[in-house]
C-alpha cells in the first residue's frame, strides 16, 4: 500500500475533543502499513503540532504519513459544520469499494468522489452499503440510530471504520445504563427510525433527509434525542 494513512480532529479556539484517542488510532496506522516513527519520537511529533496549532479560530488540522515515509502535519481551517444532514443512498451496492476499510486515509480520494455525487443529487454525505446490502458507514461519518430506547450501531463484522466519536457517544451510553445493540440493517430499515452520523469534524448530526439515487427524497424520522446528546457532546474533552 502506498496511499497514505491520516487523522483530523477539530480545534475550537485552541480545544480538542478527544486528542488521545486521534493520536492513538494514527499511531496504530502507522505501524500497520510501516510508517517510519519521527525523530524525537511520537511524543516530539506531536509536541511540535501542539505547538503549530493556533489557539483561536477554527482548524481542522491534519496528520498524514505514507509507508517508509515520516508524518507530517497539514494545518487547515476549518469547514463549514452543519446541525443535521441529508444522505444519499447510492442504487447500486456495489459501490463500496475501499480497499482498507479500517484505516483512515488510503480510501480518502475514492470517498470524496462519492460525497462529490451526492451533492450532485442534492445530498451532503453518501451511504456506504456492502455487497449483500447491509449499511456500513457514510463516506465520511459514522452511522448509529436509535430503535426505540436502544442505541443501534452497524455489526462489526462490517468492515467500518473505528470512530472516535461513536466511541464516546458508547460509552456514554452505557455510563447511562442505555442499551447498545449491534445491527445488520438495510437502508430501507432506517427510514422510520431516528438516524445520527458523527463524525470529529460534525459531532452529531442528525439525518434529516434520504435522497434516493435520481435524486428523490424521502424525510427523515424526527430526532427528539439529538439536541442533548449534541449539547453533552460539546462539553467532552
Amino acid at each position: 500500500m502506498k496511499d497514505p494513512v491520516v487523522d483530523s480532529w477539530l480545534v475550537l479556539d485552541g480545544a480538542v475533543r478527544a486528542l488521545g484517542r486521534h493520536r492513538a488510532r494514527f499511531e496504530a496506522a502507522c505501524a500497520a502499513v510501516g510508517v517510519r516513527v519521527p525523530g524525537g519520537g511520537w511524543s516530539g511529533f506531536w509536541t511540535r503540532v501542539a505547538a503549530a496549532t493556533p489557539r483561536t479560530g477554527a482548524w481542522f488540522p491534519q496528520v498524514r504519513a505514507v509507508p517508509g515515509g515520516e508524518p507530517e502535519f497539514v494545518l487547515r481551517p476549518a469547514p463549514a459544520r452543519m446541525p443535521d444532514v441529508a444522505v444519499w443512498v447510492p442504487g447500486d451496492a456495489a459501490q463500496d469499494r475501499r480497499i482498507a476499510p479500517r484505516l483512515k486515509g488510503p480510501d480518502l480520494d475514492d470517498l470524496m468522489a462519492l460525497r462529490h455525487r451526492a451533492r450532485e443529487v442534492g445530498a451532503d454525505e453518501a451511504l456506504l452499503v456492502s455487497p449483500d446490502g447491509w449499511v456500513v458507514e457514510a463516506a465520511n461519518s459514522s452511522l448509529m440510530w436509535w430503535e426505540d430506547d436502544v442505541f443501534c450501531i452497524p455489526a462489526r463484522v462490517l468492515p467500518a471504520l473505528d470512530g472516535v466519536t461513536v466511541g464516546l457517544i458508547l460509552e456514554e451510553a452505557v455510563r447511562r445504563g442505555i442499551e447498545v445493540r449491534e445491527r445488520l440493517a438495510r437502508p430501507e430499515d432506517l427510514r422510520p427510525h431516528e438516524v445520527w452520523l458523527t463524525s470529529a469534524l460534525q459531532g452529531i448530526r442528525p439525518v434529516s433527509r434520504w435522497v434516493g439515487p435520481d435524486g428523490s427524497e424521502v424525510p427523515a424520522a424526527s430526532a427528539p434525542r439529538a439536541a442533548e446528546w449534541v449539547a453533552w457532546l460539546r462539553n467532552v474533552t
